[in-house]
């Protein structure tokens, strides 16, 4: 009779706890997601920013040939996404 009735009153019965721990893991797998969405969503702003500004920097040394060759890697990534 535990599934049904808890013998202790303080505490769940066998069916409340497992149907807590089947919604407290399906709100965790849903944040997890969502945070992973984010988190690729900043990386994929973050990547060209962080590499024109590399070269942007450093381009004067080298006549720029490396600020063209990350707007044409990036324009590629952009146009296959």
């Amino acid at each position: 009779m535990g599934l049904l009735k808890s013998p202790n009153p303080k505490q769940m019965n066998l069916f409340a706890r497992g149907a807590w721990g089947i919604r407290y893991n399906n709100v965790l797998s849903g944040l997890s997601a969502f945070r992973a969405g984010i988190g690729n969503t900043a990386q994929l702003t973050l990547r060209p920013i962080t590499s024109l500004l590399g070269h942007g920097i450093w381009g004067a040394t080298d006549g720029f040939q490396g600020l063209k060759r990350t707007m044409y890697a990036n324009g590629a990534m952009f146009e296959t996404n």
